[in-house]
């Protein structure tokens, strides 16, 4: 494998090009070089290329970049609507890509976009950078522990009051919550399943944001294993619930949702295995005070404690491009595979399908 910085490209400068991938890249300028980024409004790659300094070539289109043989890696991260078409593009000329979601518009677009990865392997890398989240993982080694016993319900979810009206929040510009902060949802949901998904149940409504893309949305998942994961966000909810509830036959764990909060866990003892005992049809012995019992009056051992949200390896949701470089000059395996954002694009259709109000079609092309 070749060594040295891998030369990126950069296309589209909004929110997630200039705030994150740029921003990102220069924090890893040992890795990556910036050697040229592309966006419809000039002003926005000319203010790129005064951040990042150096020699970097501006582009208007996204042709011209992907052709550039100074970029190894094209990063995209313009509107939704483009990216698989981009990617594909890339790979078609050699090049590594780095993908932000949602890598597809619907499931037919994802599978050509798998299709393409599978004859062009090794080229591209989806953006599902809260895969490196924090809270995230400290709740995924909770679940594998075993500690709460057999997990049969987890829920997530992300609350805000935002009265948003930028393209976001428009259908035709392949805006709505489902497709910004679906992604994420749906990619935690689909590893914490731990199975399978067997069915999908969605609800898609506009609360608060201006446009007519939804900003709310609630997913209901089952695996074959039998487990519920419900996934949540509102764009227009003044109060917040618990970020996380997982709830096993043996505990439970939560993050409240406030600043500075701890993982709340409550669990059985393993150190006293529950007895074995049966159900029992007859009638209760009444009590001498007349209350009629009605469960078996074991004693359980709970165990409580609280513990902070700690970062996995030194991880968070802005060192997904060191996993990146380690892939393409190490040889590391990287830890987003394409058939699980493909999947995640799957569920999030279906969702769609099942709400036709929040259908996406007539999809306005980048710049318009």
């Amino acid at each position: 494998m070749s060594e040295g910085r891998i030369k990126v490209g950069i296309i589209g400068l909004g929110r997630a090009g200039m705030g994150m991938h740029v921003t990102e890249l220069l924090r890893f300028q040992d890795m990556f070089e910036i050697t040229a980024v592309c966006d419809v409004d000039i002003r926005r790659a000319r203010a790129a290329e005064k951040k990042i300094g150096g020699n970097v070539r501006v582009h208007r289109t996204h042709g011209p970049l992907i052709a550039d043989p100074e970029v190894e890696l094209v990063a995209i991260a313009c509107r939704s609507p483009e990216h698989t078409s981009y990617a594909i593009e890339a790979m078609k000329q050699g090049k590594y890509v780095v993908l932000d979601k949602p890598v597809a518009m619907n499931y037919a677009e994802a599978k050509k976009l798998l299709a393409a990865s599978k004859k062009y392997p090794g080229l591209l890398y989806c953006r599902q950078n809260r895969r490196f989240e924090p809270e995230f993982n400290n709740v995924l080694d909770v679940v594998e522990s075993g500690l709460l016993g057999n997990i049969y319900m987890i829920r997530h979810s992300i609350f805000s009051y935002q009265r948003r009206n930028d393209w976001q929040t428009i259908l035709r510009c392949g805006g709505g919550q489902l497709n910004n902060w679906g992604p994420h949802l749906i990619d935690h949901a689909v590893q914490l399943m731990g199975d399978k998904i067997k069915t999908v149940n969605g609800i898609l409504r506009r609360a608060t944001a201006v446009g007519d893309a939804e900003d709310f949305f609630k997913i209901i998942l089952t695996g074959r294993n039998g487990r519920i994961v419900d996934v949540e966000f509102s764009g227009g909810a003044a109060l917040s619930s618990n970020i996380y509830e997982v709830h096993g036959d043996r505990g439970s764990l939560i993050l409240p949702s406030a600043p500075g909060a701890e993982f709340q866990m409550k669990y059985l003892d393993p150190a006293y295995p529950l007895e074995s005992i049966k159900a029992d049809p007859k009638t209760p012995v009444m009590a001498d005070n007349g209350w009629e019992p009605y469960r078996n009056p074991e004693e359980l051992h709970w165990i409580e404690k609280s513990f902070p949200i700690t970062e996995k390896d030194g991880d968070n949701i802005s060192t997904i491009y060191r996993h990146v470089y380690n892939a393409i000059r190490k040889g590391i395996p990287y830890r987003i595979k394409v058939e699980e954002s493909v999947e995640v694009v799957r569920v999030a259709d279906l969702v769609r399908q099942q709400n036709p109000k929040f259908r996406q079609d007539r999809l306005m092309k980048m710049g318009k």
